[in-house]
C-alpha cells in the first residue's frame, strides 16, 4: 500500500562547472547512481558524502543517502539525510514522500499527513501520494478530505483501486 520511491535520478541532474579541479559534486553523483543501481551501496555512499563534501547541499546526494539508510531500516538516519534534502530543495517532492513514509509507519500521523500535503502540492500528478495522504486523513477522522484525496488518486492510476480492496472509488451521500 506504501510506496516507496525509488528515484532514478540521473536525467534529473543538472549538470553544471562546480570551478574546481578534481571531482565535481555532480559526476560523483552520478557515479553514486551507477554503483547504486549496481547494488555497490558501500560505493555509493562513499560517492554520495564525497559529493556533500564539494557541495552540502546537494538535494540528489542527501536523498539517495535518505534511501539507503531507509532500506537499511536506519530511521534516524534517513529522517535526517530526508530532511537535509528538503532543507535544501523544498521543490524537490521525492523526499517529502519518503520521509511521510517514514513518519507514518512509526506513527507519526499528523507530520506524515503534512509532507504528504507537500508532495502534491510539489506533484500534483503523484497518484501513491495521494492516495496514501487520503488513508491516513480517514484514519485521523477526516473522511470526506481523505475520500478526495483517494478519488484523486484513483483518478490518476485506477490500478490503485486494488489497494482499496478493488472499490472503484470512495464516496459519501453528499457525494
Amino acid at each position: 500500500m506504501r510506496y516507496l520511491v525509488v528515484a532514478v535520478l540521473t536525467g534529473m541532474l543538472m549538470l553544471g562547472a562546480c570551478g574546481q579541479d578534481g571531482p565535481h559534486a555532480d559526476d560523483l553523483v552520478r557515479s553514486g547512481l551507477a554503483k547504486h543501481r549496481a547494488g555497490n551501496i558501500e560505493g555509493a555512499v562513499e560517492d554520495y558524502v564525497s559529493a556533500l563534501e564539494i557541495e552540502p547541499k546537494n538535494h540528489f546526494a542527501l536523498y539517495n543517502l535518505g534511501l539507503i539508510a531507509q532500506s537499511r531500516n536506519e530511521a534516524r538516519s534517513a529522517e535526517e539525510w530526508y530532511r537535509r534534502a528538503i532543507d535544501a530543495a523544498p521543490d524537490f517532492e521525492a523526499p517529502h514522500f519518503n520521509l511521510a513514509l517514514l513518519l507514518s509507519g512509526q506513527g507519526r500521523t499528523q507530520e506524515a499527513i503534512e509532507l504528504y500535503r507537500a508532495a502534491v502540492g510539489i506533484n500534483p500528478d503523484h497518484a501513491e501520494a495521494h492516495l496514501n495522504l487520503g488513508l491516513l486523513l480517514i484514519q485521523s477522522g477526516l473522511d470526506r478530505e481523505g475520500e478526495r484525496e483517494i478519488n484523486a488518486a484513483l483518478a490518476l492510476n485506477p490500478d490503485l483501486a486494488g489497494e482499496l480492496g478493488g472499490a472503484d472509488a470512495v464516496g459519501s451521500p453528499e457525494g
